[in-house]
């Protein structure tokens, strides 16, 4: 889901929340919430737009059944590896 550069911004963020706490906490917890929540919507975000191409009717009104079978299988595997984060 993270490319080696945008995990690498958001430590870099992270790190410098954690400088920033010295100074003023309250600020630093305030970012920290921010940074969190920038990273789970963008995650969610990834996801779902991931999970859209699976669906088989993205296509075509009438999938058949082969296409559908593949669809079953794409999500059963992609949800496991949701379910492994």
């Amino acid at each position: 889901v993270w490319s080696g550069d945008s995990a690498q911004q958001v430590r870099d963020r992270w790190r410098d929340l954690q400088v920033q706490f010295v100074d003023d906490p309250q600020a630093a917890v305030g970012g920290a919430k921010a940074l969190v929540t920038e990273v789970v919507r963008t995650l969610s975000d990834r996801l779902l737009s991931e999970r859209d191409e699976f669906d088989p009717h993205r296509d075509t009104d009438r999938p058949d059944t082969e296409a559908m079978r593949v669809a079953m299988r794409r999500y059963r595997e992609f949800l496991d590896r949701v379910l492994a984060l």
